[in-house]
Parts: structure tokens; sequence; C-alpha cells
């Protein structure tokens, strides 16, 4: 991929970004715990054109409140480690045209389990100010844990020695969860908890990428 199609590809100064956000990460809960409406964020592409669908959904029934989307050109190439820089415009564009507010954002990627403890979560929501919780299909190389043997077991994650998140096992699949901002680890893994269903996703976070895959273009 040519720097030349992306003159805002620089991965070094993306580091150095990602680092300064990390030390602004808060790991205490600082929302309305139980919350009353779970949002989630997704951003599907189709070539470089991508796609944001935001969701807000009531925590006691499920039900949709609210969907809101994003449409534009993906700003950088997908990098390992710097999701965050290709997502959060689309990401954070879907979300302000939310018409109904809520208490906290899945993300569908990394919070603090990342190599600079700032994945997309931690991204979204150091930068709007929110709480979030990331989580992912799929764990980063850096990750040291022991996969759940169980239905709906969780096992904590670590990098670096520190926790940061745990592996759910949900049906036949392990959801990778961590704090994005403004929440513990062991309440993040209680939130997802909540929000699961016959899904692989939790659910605020399915319909969001559901959404943002299916809109017509």
């Amino acid at each position: 991929m040519s720097r030349f199609q992306y003159p805002n590809l620089n991965l070094d100064k993306f580091e150095r970004v990602q680092k300064i956000l990390a030390s602004r990460v808060i790991l205490t809960d600082i929302f309305h715990d139980p919350p009353r409406r779970i949002a989630g964020v997704d951003v599907s592409f189709r070539n470089e054109l991508g796609c944001a669908a935001a969701v807000v959904m009531s925590a006691s029934d499920m039900e949709i409140l609210d969907v809101s989307y994003a449409i534009g050109r993906a700003p950088i190439p997908y990098y390992p480690g710097f999701l965050g820089f290709r997502e959060i415009q689309l990401s954070i564009r879907s979300i302000k045209g939310l018409k109904e507010w809520f208490d906290i954002l899945l993300c569908n990627g990394h919070g603090i389990a990342h190599p600079r403890f700032c994945g997309l979560a931690s991204h979204i929501g150091v930068v709007l100010n929110i709480p979030t919780i990331g989580v992912a299909l799929n764990p980063l190389r850096c990750f040291e844990y022991e996969k759940p043997s169980k239905e709906e077991e969780a096992k904590p994650v670590f990098y670096s020695d520190k926790h940061v998140g745990y592996v759910l096992r949900h049906g036949s699949k392990y959801l990778f969860i961590s704090p994005g901002n403004m929440v513990s680890p062991d309440s993040s893994l209680r939130i997802v908890m909540r929000c699961v269903d016959m899904h692989v996703l939790p659910k605020p976070l399915y319909l969001a990428h559901i959404y943002s895959k299916n809109y017509r273009w």
C-alpha cells in the first residue's frame, strides 16, 4: 500500500499518540451502574469506503432505541495495533449522530489489551471522554492467557504482567474483553456477559456490525 495514497500515514507518530492516550485512560467505574442504555459501534469496509453504525439499546430488554450511520473513506489502511486510527473518525461521526445517549459503549476491537495499552475502545473512550469496553474475537500475539474450557467461563488476560482483561468462552468462540475507558476489567466482563445471547458478539455490538455491513451504499 503506497504512502502516496495515504499522506497521513506515520506509524511512529501514531505510536506516540497511543502512548499519550493510554496515559489518560481511567480504569475505575465512572458510569451509571447498572447501565440503563448500552451502545455498540462498528465499521465495515468495502475496499476503502467505510460505513460506521452506532446502535443504542435498552439494557433491561435489549430493545433498539436508536441507530446512526456515517459513511466515508478510510484515512489509512489496516495495520495491526493501529485500528483506532483507521476507524475512529467514522465511529465518532456515527456516535455523535445518535439522538439517544447511552451509559457505556461497546467497540469491536481491543481496549487496554494492546501493545501500547490503547486499542480502539481506549482511543474512542479517551477522545470522547466516555465509558467504553473493547470486545474482540481475535487476540493479539502479545497476550498471555489460558483458554476457558467451560461455556461462559472467563479467564484473565495479561500483557507485560498487567491484567488487561478477560477471555470469555461463548459457544465455540472466545471473546477478548478489555476496558477501554472509565470502566474496570471486572465490570467490563460483567457488562458484556449481560449482553451476550445466541450471537457471537454481545447484542449491541452484533447489531452495529450487521447494520454497518448491510447498509445500502
